[in-house]
């Protein structure tokens, strides 16, 4: 099952605390290269990851500008055949 943070997602709430990856790292409790790894594709967060990173989304932030909304494509028959994030 795929996240549904993308390593861009990621990068925009981080971009939106106008932190650091170091410092975005600390707050969410994380060791320091995770967000990296995140950003750059290389592990999506978990469970208990984008639960933490939901709790530091500030207030005046949207978070469906940082999660991302998934792509429903359908065959001609109306049936689902793809879900893309």
């Amino acid at each position: 099952m795929s996240s549904p943070l993308s390593p861009d997602s990621i990068s925009k709430l981080r971009d939106a605390h106008k932190e650091s990856q170091t410092e975005f790292a600390e707050q969410i409790g994380e060791n320091t290269s995770t967000p990296s790894r995140w950003e750059s594709g290389k592990i999506p967060p978990n469970g208990e990851n984008i639960d933490t990173i939901r709790d530091v989304i500030p207030d005046d932030l949207d978070p469906a500008d940082v999660v991302d909304t998934p792509k429903l494509s359908r065959d001609w028959d109306g049936r689902l055949s793809s879900i893309e994030y």
